[in-house]
Order: structure tokens, then sequence, then C-alpha cells
């Protein structure tokens, strides 16, 4: 019976890894053991039909098919429910589904660590402990031991979390052996290992984990009644990290006398530091006495620009520069920063101007001189503008800023009826940017020739970019703009060179494979990663492609995206991939969740590849991370903003500390991003833009335009990041179209941009 479920698991031709497959992972009646199954099979050396989750592409060509035309291979039987619920992360619901389970369903070791794997991420620690309860699993018995300790470690016996904590001894596990100790009540042990956690995270560097040991430190003295011996630890905590849960701990058990003066200082500099202006505002009010009134000025005027309360922030920084110091010019340019902020442009301009007369070349004066001109340019005052990007870079010709400055006096000469001077600084700034940034010059180089009334040279600077850069943001509008000229488009890319993809039987290893078959892809992902020398071994000279191969099994693409960033070069994004290199471009290119996404694209209305797209810039397809401000997951959604979806999505049970899963992040994103396209007509490229910048921003900048064209309004964008998030997504997506279905798929990028919006008051 093994033999046959085997063999019905195997495909009888060769796997060509541009295309990766990973094995069929199916189930056949109630009883069975996945783990039996899979090592039977491990010598296979083949794959079944992609599953669901799988990057291959239906209707494939014979060059990139993944099955032998040898044979035909079986049809796949459907997972069971709870393969997907685990791979997307809904782990109440997998929970749910597998206690539903008989008894001989669930009752194989795999089946009892899957279970215990996933009541823990349910928040059923309680069960998870009882289902490993004498486990005996070889495949799995470090991860059946940590599953034990996580356990342990929530609901005890906490003897136990202590021991298999200690004796791995990183700072981290130190961390987690104290905090069980404090639970088991053994304050003096926990004190221990506080210590030495604190000792090994200052030697590693790592400032979360000292973070955590300073806190437990507190916890276990306070248990000891030996507060007075804490202070240190909650003065470190209390000047360093003031924002986070421990240092607001730590202020509100010191009494305001344990700190100095320098200390309240130095909480006021770190929530600064940390943009709290909020907390730095109440802060303020409790350490007055410690500044001078030109320094409480000061800093109660930055903590209301932190605060992002930019009126306050004008009249306070204007009341500080009233009090002539060192700081004057500083607080002046501030001022300006908030009068913009606050949109009193005119005051602002006026502010600038003050700061660059009065302080000359310092580097308040510079600032000042960078953002008078550029405020300028967002008004719409091209001629002052390029007045201006003039006499700074005239005055600063040494400043950070040049290359920015001298990119918008390009812009400004462009609108200011001076295109062929326009026209010679794009020359100038292609010449001597970076590969990835030729292209963009090159075709605003071609727009400034085609306003110039010279359509040779706009005509041939947009052919350039076309052929030398396909598939970009400045290909797609060179091509809209040799449209618009009536000039023949040149070929969407090149043709690819080369002979057949040479085949490549790939197997995930055993491991990694019986992780896949529970779904449990994360678990996968990180023992492949570990491991890559290990499992890339039998493929001698093509171990990237194998690895690729291998990560295009999973749901999951963070770590196969990183490694396919170590293996393509920029050049060869520039030309067709041949049948042999065809795996690297879907290796930086990855899908994952591709079936889910292709449901939430069609009910969302979305463009084919745009989740994608906007994943991949977002968050390179890691769903654990955050960002500095706060977004968190794959399509990195801010709290507030994923509440609001949630709330106006109609999604069910949605609770905020699920935000980071994949399934509720998806969910909320490509609602989100449908949104966004909603408002700004179906325009992808604005759509992409507010998503980064903010629905309202977009709004403004497309009312007060003045050329409504895609490749100008984009450059104009004022915030390089949205500037440059905007152009990259939008080079996403043709990319993922591209690899969807060739030329044919790739839909041109208009040129011309809605008039209007219907983004309201209310839009977040």
């Amino acid at each position: 019976m093994a033999n046959d479920s085997c063999q019905s698991r195997r495909t009888t031709g060769a796997v060509a890894v541009s295309v990766e497959e990973g094995p069929s992972h199916r189930v056949r009646g109630a009883r069975w053991s996945v783990l039996a199954l899979l090592v039977a099979c491990s010598d296979a050396g083949r794959a079944g039909l992609p599953p669901a989750h799988s990057t291959a592409t239906p209707g494939e060509t014979a060059q990139t098919s993944v099955v032998s035309s040898a044979a035909t291979p079986p049809a796949a039987e459907p997972s069971p429910a709870w393969v997907e619920l685990v791979r997307l992360e809904r782990f109440r619901e997998a929970h749910n589904a597998l206690e539903q389970l008989d008894d001989a369903a669930k009752s194989s070791p795999e089946m009892r660590f899957l279970r215990a794997r996933v009541a823990k991420e349910a928040g059923e620690p309680k069960l998870a402990y009882s289902l490993t309860e004498g486990l005996t699993l070889p495949m799995f018995a470090d991860e059946v031991l940590a599953l034990r300790a996580e356990a342990a470690l929530e609901v005890g016996p906490y003897a136990e979390a202590i021991v298999y904590y200690e004796n791995r001894g990183a700072a981290g596990d130190l961390v987690n052996a104290a905090r069980a100790a404090l639970r088991a009540k053994d304050a003096t042990r926990a004190l221990a290992l506080a210590d030495r956690a604190l000792v090994s995270a200052q030697k590693s560097k790592r400032l979360t984990d000292e973070r955590r040991a300073h806190d437990l430190r507190c916890k276990a003295l306070h248990e000891k009644n030996e507060d007075a011996k804490a202070v240190t630890s909650l003065k470190w905590l209390a000047t360093r990290f003031p924002n986070s849960r421990e240092g607001k701990d730590a202020l509100a058990q010191l009494p305001p006398a344990a700190l100095t003066d320098s200390e309240k200082r130095e909480v006021i500099d770190s929530l600064l530091d940390a943009g709290a202006g909020g907390e730095a505002l109440a802060r303020l009010k409790l350490y007055a006495d410690v500044f001078s009134k030109p320094e409480l000025a000061h800093q109660t005027a930055m903590a209301e620009y932190k605060a992002r309360k930019y009126k306050a922030a004008a009249d306070a920084f204007l009341a500080a520069a009233r009090s002539d110091s060192p700081r004057t010019a500083e607080q002046l340019y501030f001022a300006a920063r908030s009068l913009a902020r606050s949109k009193r442009e005119d005051e602002a301009l006026k502010r600038y101007s003050e700061v660059e007369k009065r302080f000359k070349k310092g580097t308040w004066a510079e600032r000042a001189s960078f953002q008078r001109a550029s405020l300028l340019q967002s008004q719409g005052r091209y001629e002052d503008a390029s007045k201006a990007f003039t006499t700074f870079l005239a005055k600063f010709s040494k400043s950070a800023d040049r290359d920015e400055a001298e990119y918008g006096l390009a812009l400004s000469l462009l609108s200011a009826n001076k295109p062929a001077d326009a026209q010679k600084v794009f020359a100038k700034m292609a010449e001597r940017a970076k590969k990835t940034d030729w292209g963009f010059f090159k075709e605003l180089e071609g727009v400034a020739a085609i306003r110039a009334k010279d359509e040779t040279a706009a005509t041939r600077l947009f052919n350039e970019v076309a052929r030398e850069q396909p598939l970009t943001w400045a290909s797609a509008m060179s091509r809209a703009r040799l449209e618009q000229l009536g000039k023949p488009l040149p070929p969407l890319i090149g043709k690819a060179e080369g002979g057949q993809a040479l085949p490549l039987p790939v197997v995930l290893p055993a491991k990694a494979r019986t992780l896949l078959s529970l779904g449990l892809d994360r678990d996968a992902e990180a023992w492949l990663a570990s491991n890559e020398s290990l499992a890339s071994q039998p493929y001698p000279a093509r171990e990237t492609e194998a690895l690729c191969a291998m990560y295009g099994q999973l749901s999951r693409a963070k770590r196969r995206f990183k490694v396919g960033s170590q293996a393509v070069s920029f050049e060869s994004l520039m030309r067709a991939p041949a049948p042999q290199e065809r795996w690297s471009w879907e290796c930086l290119y990855p899908s994952p969740y591709l079936s889910r996404v292709r449901e939430l694209e069609q009910q969302r209305k979305l463009p084919s590849g745009l989740i994608h797209g906007v994943m991949r810039q977002e968050s390179t397809f890691d769903p654990d991370i955050r960002s500095p401000a706060g977004a968190m997951g794959l399509m990195q959604l801010m709290p507030t903003t994923a509440e609001e979806a949630a709330r106006e999505a109609k999604l069910e049970n949605f609770r905020a500390d699920e935000v980071t899963v994949p399934e509720v992040n998806l969910q909320l994103g490509s609602f989100y991003l449908a949104k966004m396209l909603d408002k700004f007509e179906g325009n992808a490229a604005l759509a992409a833009a507010a998503y980064n910048g903010g629905p309202q921003a977009v709004s403004r900048w497309v009312e007060t335009a003045k050329e409504l064209e895609a490749d100008v309004f984009v450059a104009r964008i004022p915030f390089e990041e949205t500037r440059n998030y905007t152009m990259k997504v939008m080079t996403n997506l043709q990319r993922y179209q591209w690899l969807s279905g060739g030329d044919a798929a790739v839909a041109p990028i208009s040129l011309n941009l809605p008039s209007k919006t219907s983004v309201g008051e209310e839009d977040y």
C-alpha cells in the first residue's frame, strides 16, 4: 500500500526548475501517516502536480513544463481544508478543524506534533504541552522539545522551561529562562538568569534582549523586596527606551527625584528621537524645572513638531526664536517647515528666506535654501523655483542635497518654458546616474526634447530607453510617449536567446517536505534556510537554481526572494531570460500564496500582479516585518489603516494582534489597494502612490498639477520615498504580468491621468 501511494505521488519525467513544483500533499481516507508516507517516497526525486500555492503557471510551454511528455501525471486530489488554514496561518480556525477530526486521523505522531504546534499558535498552550507528552518523532525531536518548552513557559511546569532555555544559553533564551523562574516564584534564580542574560545581550549587542533583561531584573528584585537595587536598571530603561512598555513601566516606578537633571533631559531626547512627541510634551510638564526657559521653549516646540501638531509647532518655534540664541537658525527653519506642513506656504517661504539672509552659509541656511526651492516647485511657481535651485547649487555646491536640487532644477526648467535647458540638465544627470536610474532621467530628457520641438531626439531617446531597460517604469512611459508621437513601438522585450532548459530534478529534503505536507511552510522555510548547503549539495554547479526550486514549493517567499536577489544581476533583467535562466526571474519575482492572491485579485477587481508587485516592494515577502513607523506584515499596514479597512470590509472577528497573519494581511491590504484604485479612477500608478503616501496627499497633487502626464506627475512627487516606490511597484507589475503570460499579458500604462479624484476628507 505504501509503495502504491508513493507511486501515485511521483511524476515519471524530469523536472525543469524554471517552474517550481512540490510534492502532491494529498490524503486518501481518514487513516494516514504523513511522515511514513513521505519518508517512503524520499528517494523518488520527483514532484507531482503543483499544489494550490505553487508558483507554477497554468499552460506552460514545453520548455517550462515540469512534467515530461513521457507520461501523464495522476490527477491531484484536493488538500484537506486544515492544510490551507495552517498554510495561511489561520491558526484558530485550523485548530478547530484539526480537533474535529476523528481519533484515528489525528493520533499519529506527526499529527500530534502538528496539533500541538497549531494549538500553541492558537493560544492553547496547555493543550500544546499535553500533546507533546511522550511524543516520539525522531525527525522533529528538537522541534518537539522547543514546542514543549514554549508551552511550559506559558502554563508550566516552569522548571522544565527553565532547564531548556538555560541550557541553550543565548541572551534571548536566558531572558525566557528568567521569565519562567519568575512565574515559578523563584525570584533568586530569576535574578541570576536575568543578570546572565544582560551580560550576554551586552556582549552580542542585542538591544532588545538587553531591554527585556533589565525589565526582568527589576521584576525579580521587586519580588525579593530589594527595589533599591533595581534603580540602575530602571534608569537605563527610562532614559534609553522611555516610549517602550518597559520604559514606561520604569518611569512609573521611579519617583521624579530619582532621576538627575541630566537623566531627565536624556528621557526627553530619547522620546523626541523616537518620534513620541505626545509623550515628550507630557514629560516636559513634569521636568520643566530642569530646563532654562529658552531650552524649554525649544524642546516644547520640537515635541509639538514630532507630535505632528504643526500649527502649534510653528507658533512655538517662532516664539522660541524671539530669544536670540545659538539655536535661532534651527528654530526659524523648523518654524518654516511647520508652516509649510500646516498649509501656510507663503509664510513658510518668508521664514526660509529669513534663515538664508540672516545665517548665510550655515547648515540651517543650506537646508532652508533647498526647502524654499522645493516648496516653490510644489506650488507650481516653476520660474521662481528654477532661480531658487540655481542659487542653491551656486552657494552650496558640496551639499548632500546637490543631486536632488539639480533634479528639481531640471523639472522646474521643464515647466518654465525652458525645455532645452531642462534637456541638458537631464542629459547630464543621466550620464552620471546609476544604471538603475539611467532610464528614468533619459525618459525625462525625451519629454524635454518633445517640448523643445525636437521630435527626432525625443524618438531616439524613447526608443533607447524602451530597448535598453524593458519592463521598467521608464520603458512603459517611453512606449506611451512613442505612441503619443505616432511612432512604431519597439519589442516589449527582446527575444530570449539560448537553448532548451536543462532538466533539474529537485526534491525537498525529507524534513522540509514533511513540514510542507502539514501546511507548516513557515517552519519548512526556516529549516531550509538553516540547511541550504546540505539541501543544495546534490546539485553541483546549480545550487542556487536548486534552492530557488525548493523554496518555490512553499507558499512563503521571504527566503526565495533573498536567494534570487543574490543570484540575479541588473543586466540579466534587461533582456528576456533564456529558457535555462527563466528560473532566476521567477526566483526574484516570486508569487507567494498564489491561489489566494488570485482569488483576491478577482474579488477586488485588481490588475493581475498588482498585489504581488506591492508586496514585493512593501515587505520583500516577510510576513513578520515591522517598519520603524509601525507598519506590519506582507502589505505593510499601519494599525489604524488595518482597523479602518477591517471595519469597512466587514471582516468578521478581526483582531488587531492578527494583522501580521498572512491571510488577514492579504485581505486587508488588497481591500485597501482596491479602495485606492477606485478613488483614482482605476489608475494603478496613482493607487500605488496613495498606498504609500496617503490618498489625501496624492489627491492634492492631482488637483493642483498643471500637467497630468503620468511620467511628469510621478517625477514631481515631492516625497522621494513615494516617488521611487511608485516607479518600483509599476515595474514589478509589468514583470509579474510578463512572467504570467509573456508580452500579451503586459497591460500598457496610460500616459494620461484623471483630472479629478473621489477622495474625501474621511478617506484614510
